[in-house]
């Protein structure tokens, strides 16, 4: 559009020059002179603005580039700080004392989760398609690694809601191996911190439990039926009910005749 203006301006310009009485070959130059200036002037403004929209999208690009900073306040004034460049994420903690980041770790899509009082958390993560637990007392100063039986942690195929503080003390997960084959069945367990201890807590012996959460005063279960079509069908547990089986350290296996019913 730009353009076509100042072709017309030279056009008029030629034009009225042509109209002029007695026309001479100064002024015809003298014309040519305007015309060459006119084109010259559309030509620097033309680079003036490509060069404008160049740096305006590198910078856009930069932008997108640059990883996302999130702080996250800890328990005894500390920091937890999570530099997360699109799945990739580095852990980090500032505690009060100190004035620099201390490096925890490096992992990739990570689901984390932060005890109420904010003395702990909770993070899973996947390594080499199973997913992993990492739980951190910010108190002690302490990575902690629980080893839940002989089970890895499922990479969950409907969400990423396997993972909750039922309490300060206790952690509710998802636990069996369902990376390939689906041979193993996935579990809920828990990770109690007064007594260090970790236990399966509620099973089912042919199907999957493959997440949960906390509603109201009920934990509801997610529970994947594959044979002899895929369903998905919902199991509710009072958490009045959870924590007698944590405190009398027992497993609770559903009844496979009611859920199939």
């Amino acid at each position: 559009m730009k353009q076509i203006l100042w072709l017309l301006l030279a056009v008029s310009v030629v034009f009225s020059r042509c109209l002029e009485p007695k026309t001479t070959d100064s002024d015809i130059s003298q014309t040519i002179e305007e015309i060459m200036t006119i084109e010259e002037t559309q030509m620097v403004i033309t680079e003036e603005s490509t060069t404008a929209g160049v740096v305006e999208k590198s910078a856009e690009s930069d932008q997108l580039d640059k990883p996302i900073i999130e702080e996250i306040p800890l328990a005894n004034g500390a920091v937890l700080i999570i530099e997360q460049e699109k799945l990739d994420s580095n852990f980090y903690i500032l505690y009060k004392e100190s004035t620099e980041p201390e490096f925890l770790f490096n992992l990739w899509s990570p689901h984390i989760e932060i005890s109420t009082d904010r003395t702990k958390f909770a993070i899973a993560f996947i390594i080499e398609y199973t997913r992993n637990l990492y739980i951190f007392d910010v108190l002690e100063q302490k990575i902690i690694e629980p080893v839940f039986d002989e089970y890895s942690y499922i990479i969950n195929p409907t969400g990423t809601n396997d993972l909750t503080w039922l309490n300060n003390n206790i952690l509710l997960t998802v636990g069996g191996d369902f990376h390939h084959s689906g041979s193993k069945i996935g579990d809920v367990y828990y990770y109690n911190f007064s007594d260090k201890e970790n236990k399966m807590i509620i099973s089912h012996p042919n199907y999957q439990i493959a997440k949960f959460e906390i509603d109201d005063d009920n934990l509801v279960l997610t529970i994947l039926i594959k044979s002899p079509t895929f369903n998905i069908i919902y199991e509710t547990i009072s958490l009045t009910k959870i924590y007698k089986l944590i405190e009398n350290k027992e497993t609770l296996i559903l009844d496979v005749q009611n859920i199939d019913g």
